[in-house]
C-alpha cells in the first residue's frame, strides 16, 4: 500500500497524480469508456484505498468527494481520534472539480467558494491567493483540486491548510491536462480513436502519462525528479498495429514558438522515442506559420492517423 505524501512540499500534486494511476483515469481505452463523473469520483474513492495517510489508515477514511458535504466532512477531521493518527495530525483530502482560483478561494461553483488558508498551487501558474483574471481562468479551468484538510495548530479550527489544483480535460472528465492546447490536442485524439474504431477496426488506447518514463514508475526516484522530467504529453497504444504501423505513438503538444523552448523539446523528444521505443507525432499551435489552426489540426490528425494504420492507409 502506497504511503500519502500529503504532507510534503508538492505532495498534493504527487497524491493527485497517483490517485489518476490507480483509477485508471489516466487512459481512455475507447470512445465509448469513460464513465459518468459520479462514477469517476467513485474510481478515485476506491483507488484512495491503496493509499495510506497514516499507519493502516486508507485515505479513501478521509477523503471528500461532495462539495456540499464539506462541512460535514470537517467536522469528522476535527473530531478524528489521535489514536488513528499516530504520526501525524488528524487530517483529510478534499477532493473536486471546480471553475478556478481567486483571492484565497476555490472557485467550486457561481454560487460556492472556499477559503484556503494557507497556499494553493497553481499547475503551470502563479500562487492561488492573488485575483485571477478573465483570461486566465478562461485558459486552463476547470480544474481538479486537491486540498489539506487540517487544524494547523490543535487550538484551531478546522480548514482547508493548502490547495493543489490541476486542469482536467473538462467538468464531466478528471483526467489530468496541461492547458487548452492539450484539450485540443486531446480532442482530435477521440476523434482519431473513434474513426479508427468504425472506419478500420483498429483499437487504440489513449494515456495521459503521469510520471517521468525514465523512472520505471518509480515516484520516490529523486535523482530524476530534481532535473527536468521527461513526461510525454500523450502516449497512443494500439494492441496489434497493421503491417507497417506503429504499436506505440508518443504524442507532444507544442504550445510555444519560442526558440529555447523547441531546442529543449527537441532533446526530450528524443529521449521519449528512444526510452518507449515509439515514434513521435507533434501537434503544432504555431507552425506552419502560413497556416490557420484548422490546418494544423488536420496535418496533425492525419499525421498520427499515418503513424498507426501504415501501409493501409488510404
Amino acid at each position: 500500500m502506497s504511503r500519502s505524501y500529503a504532507w510534503r512540499r508538492e505532495g498534493l500534486a504527487t497524491m493527485l497524480r497517483l490517485l489518476q494511476i490507480k483509477s485508471g483515469l489516466f487512459r481512455f481505452s475507447s470512445p465509448s469508456s469513460r464513465p459518468k463523473l459520479g462514477d469517476q469520483y467513485r474510481l478515485l474513492r476506491s483507488a484512495a484505498g491503496e493509499i495510506e495517510i497514516d499507519d493502516d489508515l486508507p485515505l479513501s477514511r478521509y477523503l471528500c468527494t461532495y462539495a456540499p458535504a464539506l462541512p460535514e466532512f470537517m467536522t469528522k477531521v476535527g473530531a478524528a481520534s489521535l489514536r488513528i493518527f499516530k504520526n501525524t495530525r488528524p487530517h483529510g483530502i478534499f477532493l473536486t472539480v471546480i471553475n478556478g482560483v481567486s483571492n484565497g478561494q476555490l472557485l467550486i461553483s457561481h454560487d460556492m467558494a472556499v477559503p484556503v488558508r494557507g497556499r494553493i498551487s497553481v499547475f503551470g501558474e502563479r500562487e492561488g491567493h492573488r485575483r485571477e483574471t478573465a483570461t486566465e481562468k478562461s485558459a486552463r479551468a476547470p480544474y481538479l483540486a486537491a486540498s489539506l484538510v487540517a487544524r494547523p495548530k490543535a487550538s484551531d479550527p478546522v480548514c482547508l491548510m493548502k490547495s493543489y489544483v490541476h486542469p482536467c480535460a473538462s467538468l464531466r472528465d478528471l483526467m489530468l491536462m496541461d492547458s487548452n492546447y492539450e484539450r485540443r490536442t486531446f480532442a482530435e485524439l477521440r476523434r482519431l480513436q473513434q474513426f479508427l474504431a468504425n472506419k478500420q477496426g483498429i483499437r487504440m488506447v489513449i494515456e495521459k502519462p503521469m510520471l517521468d518514463i525514465r523512472s520505471g514508475g518509480d515516484l520516490e526516484d529523486q535523482a530524476i525528479e530534481a532535473g527536468e522530467p521527461c513526461i510525454p504529453d500523450f502516449v497512443l497504444q494500439t494492441e496489434a498495429a497493421p503491417i507497417g504501423g506503429a504499436e506505440v505513438v508518443v504524442v507532444e503538444t507544442m504550445g510555444f514558438a519560442g526558440e529555447n523552448y523547441r531546442s529543449r523539446k527537441a532533446i526530450t523528444h528524443q529521449t521519449m522515442k528512444a526510452t518507449l521505443r515509439a515514434t513521435l507525432v507533434t501537434h503544432d499551435f504555431h507552425f506552419p506559420e502560413d497556416q490557420i489552426q484548422a490546418e494544423r489540426d488536420r496535418r496533425f490528425w492525419r499525421s498520427a492517423r499515418w503513424l498507426i494504420v501504415g501501409s493501409r492507409a488510404s
